[in-house]
């Protein structure tokens, strides 16, 4: 069922968002997940919906609904940071920083080409940007406090504690994943992967760093991706899977839980279900899939979440034998998923 309005935004949010270890915390209860549509492209229609877990009512065009204006051009990430939400709008070159009680514009930022945003644990928020920098948000200013030089055309960025992990994509050239000491603004070590890094997993719990690498499949000869796992403690490669089968994988979103990987082939497709114990596909959720994400944060949480790559989009959730339960349209490219666990 799908709703719109203030009122039922209002309804909503409550948002509390501390750094949570993934799957650390057994008494977190996900209220619901958060679906960010990029908008087609020039038409400065990117905005967010929202799935509510325990109604399951869907709410689109939050941003639209509390501030009369989308939030603008490819809405790339949505990142909860306690009282607020930061909005990472790559084409419009700004962040956005919103209450999350009411959705309503607290201040916008320019920032050039902004892709992904990860939240460290001393009150900022890390950016990547494509000009090859990572920008620091002050949570407490709420203005840019560090630029942090990093590799090329830098893609998704995770953080815990004290360390934050950026993928250098270098749109297939570059295959390296920096580390940024978060304590000190210091560049802490450099990590070697596949080419073409744009997808990041943390599982703290399980000393692993999941990476998803694209490769260049238009290159000639093609450049190798693949799935590249680190051990965190020690920063070497544990495994790697570069084909299934006999097919080279170019992956461009990875998710994962339970020694089980979910990852998307190229830019969009079928979401393949890779077994990391018996290093073979167990599964495949066959559609024009766009993002898939698990909850790694609650993971007594055993759904598959994905959204369709179409304008406008649709999340579907999945239970734990991979069954659809849940079918829903949102907004256009949705190409982000978070998800609102609380205690």
């Amino acid at each position: 069922m799908q709703k719109t309005g203030l009122l039922m935004i209002l309804c909503v949010f409550s948002l509390s968002c501390e750094l949570i270890s993934p799957g650390s915390a057994s008494n977190l209860k996900t209220e619901g997940v958060f679906i960010v549509n990029e908008g087609s492209f020039l038409q400065g229609n990117g905005d967010v919906s929202f799935y509510n877990s325990e109604t399951g009512q869907l709410t689109n065009s939050l941003f639209q609904a509390a501030n009369g204006e989308a939030a603008g051009d490819i809405l790339q990430c949505l990142v909860p940071a306690d009282s607020l939400v930061i909005l990472v709008v790559n084409n419009s070159n700004r962040l956005r920083i919103v209450r999350a009680a009411d959705f309503k514009l607290i201040k916008n930022l320019s920032v050039n080409q902004p892709r992904f945003g990860a939240l460290a644990a001393q009150g900022r928020v890390y950016v990547t940007c494509w000009d090859g920098f990572v920008r620091v948000l002050d949570l407490v200013t709420l203005t840019i406090s560090d630029s942090i030089v990093v590799g090329p055309y830098p893609e998704d960025i995770v953080a815990y504690h004290d360390r934050a992990y950026v993928a250098n994509s270098g749109f297939g050239s570059s295959n390296t994943i920096t580390i940024i000491n978060t304590s000190t603004q210091q560049l802490e070590g450099t990590l070697v992967t596949g080419y073409g890094p744009v997808d990041l997993v943390l599982d703290h719990d399980a000393d692993r760093l999941y990476v998803a690498c694209t490769g260049d499949a238009y290159a000639s000869p093609k450049v190798p991706g693949g799935i590249y796992v680190f051990r965190e403690s020690t920063m070497e490669v544990v495994d790697s899977v570069i084909t299934v089968g006999n097919d080279t994988i170019f992956p461009s979103k990875i998710a994962v839980l339970d020694n089980h990987i979910f990852f998307i082939d190229g830019f969009a497709g079928s979401i393949t279900v890779f077994d990391a114990l018996l290093h073979l596909p167990v599964d495949t959720l066959v559609g024009n899939f766009y993002r898939v994400e698990l909850n790694m944060e609650n993971q007594s949480d055993k759904q598959v979440y994905a959204t369709t790559s179409a304008a406008p989009g649709v999340l579907k959730i999945f239970d734990e034998n991979r069954v659809e339960t849940f079918s829903g349209g949102v907004g256009d490219f949705p190409g982000g998923i978070a998800f609102k666990n609380t205690r």
